[in-house]
């Protein structure tokens, strides 16, 4: 009798093992509902509404700080948003233009993983005919065309911030929208966001180059109006063809061009006039 409940005990705690683990998978990798025609394939770009802006974001297995790590994401990770938390949350020093915090949000990455990223650190995407109708015409034209390089014919997508705070030269503290464009291809589940180079022309400064990262950002309306008035592409270079309508620093309004490449990894941008 002792024997048999000694394996009674042991088949009880195998069990509960299982289930343990079986759960704990199923926080990150697991699907239900109507994203279940999603699992066992890797995610692209058409099945995402949301990009990963900053480096070694953490994928994590609940809704808090405390959360297990699952996967660390950098700039240009796509992603499925399945659902926002219940309420904002406030991690850090405020943001002046997002006093209350951020949601965290449930998300699948490009590899199927499922998890919690605080929503600070994602871009949702601009989807044509759903969220772009405050979007410029020249904007939407680059959405539409295709470019031809040498590993591929890749699309341009937009990813888009929302108001966030940016302290100018001046020290001024403004709520600014930005718009973080980037390469993409059909069956990847990664965008290319243009790197602005290190050489830049100091008077073509873009909004993104802090310490942080120098990824190129688009503005649209208040201070700051970079705007894009057209584009070309050939042998490999797509240049774009802006508007600095004004400057905090007093500099007069003046067009200038820009010139983008595909790199390493990245497409680096450099101003040739």
């Amino acid at each position: 009798m002792r024997n048999f409940c000694l394996v009674l005990i042991t088949i009880f705690l195998l069990s509960a093992c299982r289930h343990k683990n079986e759960n704990l998978q199923n926080k990150a990798d697991s699907l239900k509902g109507a994203d279940s025609a999603l699992v066992n394939r890797k995610l692209g770009y058409m099945d995402c509404n949301a990009m990963i802006v900053g480096e070694g974001v953490r994928l994590r297995a609940t809704p808090d700080t405390r959360g297990e790590v699952i996967e660390k994401l950098n700039t240009g990770v796509l992603l499925k948003i399945i659902r926002n938390g219940e309420k904002k949350v406030l991690m850090g020093d405020p943001d002046p233009c997002n006093t209350d915090g951020f949601y965290w949000y449930e998300v699948m990455e490009p590899g199927g993983k499922r998890g919690w990223i605080y929503g600070a650190f994602m871009y949702p995407l601009v989807i044509p005919g759903r969220n772009d109708e405050n979007l410029q015409e020249p904007l939407r034209k680059l959405m539409a065309a295709q470019f031809p390089f040498k590993n591929g014919t890749y699309r341009i997508g937009l990813a888009r911030s929302g108001y966030r705070s940016y302290v100018s030269p001046a020290g001024d503290s403004l709520c600014v929208d930005y718009i973080l464009p980037f390469f993409w291809l059909p069956d990847q589940g990664t965008g290319f966001p243009l790197r602005y180079v290190k050489s830049a022309k100091k008077n073509i400064r873009m909004l993104d180059l802090t310490k942080e990262q120098n990824y190129f950002r688009l503005t649209e309306g208040g201070v700051f109006d970079d705007k894009l008035t057209g584009f070309s592409a050939r042998q490999n270079t797509l240049r774009l063809n802006m508007n600095r309508e004004l400057q905090v620093d007093g500099t007069d309004p003046f067009t200038y061009t820009l010139e983008i490449k595909p790199g390493q990894g990245v497409f680096t941008i450099t101003p040739v006039q």
